[in-house]
């Protein structure tokens, strides 16, 4: 039998720019756009043995500061390269190993995308496309489909 009850958590309502000052409130969209970075710094460290380091950024302060080293990606985008990626990678089997005369290597690729796949747990390749890890897995199996191994 399981006993339900009320517990208190701690929530952070409201966050500060140690920058720039600028303040944002849970319930405003800046709010979700700060950055906090905290850590336990190392052995020999230059903040100091076990000392705790701590910084609240709005983006503002964030892009002025660190934007020339941040990697921003566009998941859309990545996930277009990937699938203009495997189709050129389809095109090539293709002509390696057969007749590419009027394949459409794009609109396969499109298509083998959305078919559930049995190497994949009868996922289809798609639900994989959203991490580098998984277009990876992808591009793996396409390449075993060209040598005979999947299954």
């Amino acid at each position: 039998m399981q006993q339900t009850g009320v517990e208190t958590a701690s929530a952070v309502h409201q966050i500060a720019c140690d920058r720039c000052g600028k303040e944002a409130v849970r319930n405003e969209s800046e709010f979700h756009e700060m950055t906090s970075i905290g850590f336990t710094a190392g052995y020999g460290s230059i903040f100091g043995d076990g000392n705790q380091v701590e910084i609240d950024l709005c983006q503002h302060c964030l892009r002025e500061t660190l934007g020339a080293w941040l990697r921003v990606k566009d998941n859309d985008a990545d996930r277009e390269r990937a699938i203009s990626r495997l189709a050129r990678r389809v095109q090539t089997i293709v002509e390696e190993s057969g007749n590419p005369e009027g394949f459409d290597a794009r609109r396969w690729t499109e298509a083998f995308l959305l078919r559930p796949m049995p190497a994949l747990g009868g996922k289809t390749p798609n639900e994989f496309m959203e991490t580098e890890e998984g277009q990876a897995s992808i591009e793996n199996l396409i390449s075993r489909m060209q040598n005979g191994g999947y299954a």
